[in-house]
């Protein structure tokens, strides 16, 4: 669903005209917040089928309408974990790329349109150099849309890099094994040793100078959609991808709970919601009552699902619980 378009989310049994909107209200610290969100179909397209814009999203906050997604972080930050994620340290960088993103967004909300700005100045220039328009006042003011976004994307996540680190390195003696991390990148190794103005009059030169490469091959090859994240088991010593499978998942989850810690300490009024599926796979009896002892910490709502409910046991007497059943919920 988060791919999908607009148009392609709206109920199938009509004739779309209508749109739909998700409400729900959130209890801060201090208020009640209500939260819509939703499409409005754009009449102007309502006949052009091939295109997914022909709904607008909406968003709105007690009352107030908003274009940007973004102001939605001051009220509601939230983490998931999907069993897809199990095979984040053995799966393609983009994967891990765009993992740890989900991260910086949780700490800071403006990295997503961070990413969107850059990848969509990338675009533009990927497409005047396969048409071969080498408009060097043009490129130039894209690729320094690209420099201005890349640094800042390289930046954002250096910082959570070390964050993170450092809460790891604090829950080190839990029942999850220490992980280490790291972003490997060209921009971010060099946010660490030059000035941001530096970094940034490195990477347009870099662009400048790749043009031909770039046009030749189709795409960019040096910037912050090229970074990967990188993990080792602490005490052993060893890449997260040659752990075995259980590891794997307690690492995932022992970063997952320095996240939220994080989260927690930056979100200022902001709800913490965290939506865990199948969080409890791989996991033996000692580490799933660590997990939700951890978990009960943490100043959140959590919404845990799986399809074997003992694995749930310890903590159905706290709980809310409730079944799926040929497409009802009962209590």
């Amino acid at each position: 669903m988060r791919r999908a378009s607009l148009g392609d989310v709206v109920r199938a049994d009509g004739n779309g005209q209508a749109g739909f909107t998700v409400f729900s209200q959130i209890q801060t610290e201090f208020d009640k917040v209500k939260i819509g969100i939703g499409a409005r179909p754009n009449p102007y397209q309502l006949g052009d089928e091939a295109n997914g814009s022909r709904y607008s999203k909406e968003i709105r906050i007690d009352g107030e309408t908003f274009k940007n997604s973004t102001v939605l972080g001051d009220y509601v930050r939230a983490i998931w974990l999907t069993p897809s994620l199990d095979r984040l340290f053995t799966g393609p960088a983009a994967e891990r790329r765009k993992f740890f993103d989900r991260f910086v967004t949780g700490f800071d909300p403006a990295h997503n349109a961070r990413t969107s700005r850059f990848e969509k100045a990338m675009r533009e220039r990927n497409k005047l150099l396969e048409k071969n328009i080498m408009d060097d006042v043009w490129l130039a003011g894209i690729e320094g849309q690209m420099a201005e976004q890349a640094v800042a994307i390289a930046a954002a996540r250096r910082e959570v890099a070390l964050h993170l680190s450092a809460l790891l390195e604090a829950g080190s003696q839990s029942a999850f094994p220490f992980a280490r991390i790291a972003m490997e990148g060209d921009l971010e190794q060099l946010i660490g040793e030059r000035s941001a103005i530096e970094v940034e009059d490195i990477y347009l030169q870099r662009l400048k100078d790749n043009r031909p490469y770039d046009q030749q091959s189709g795409r960019t090859k040096f910037g912050p959609h090229k970074s990967d994240l990188l993990a080792w088991h602490g005490s052993k010593g060893i890449e997260a991808k040659k752990c075995s499978t259980g590891e794997q998942k307690a690492l995932l989850i022992a970063l997952l709970l320095a996240h939220a810690k994080l989260v927690t300490q930056v979100a200022g009024d902001a709800v913490l919601i965290m939506l865990l599926d199948e969080i409890t796979a791989h996991l033996d009896a000692g580490r799933r009552a660590a997990l939700f002892e951890e978990l009960g910490d943490l100043n959140a709502q959590l919404f845990m699902t799986g399809t074997d409910r003992e694995l749930f046991g310890a903590i159905t007497d706290t709980s809310t619980v409730f079944e799926i059943d040929e497409g009802s919920v009962k209590l």
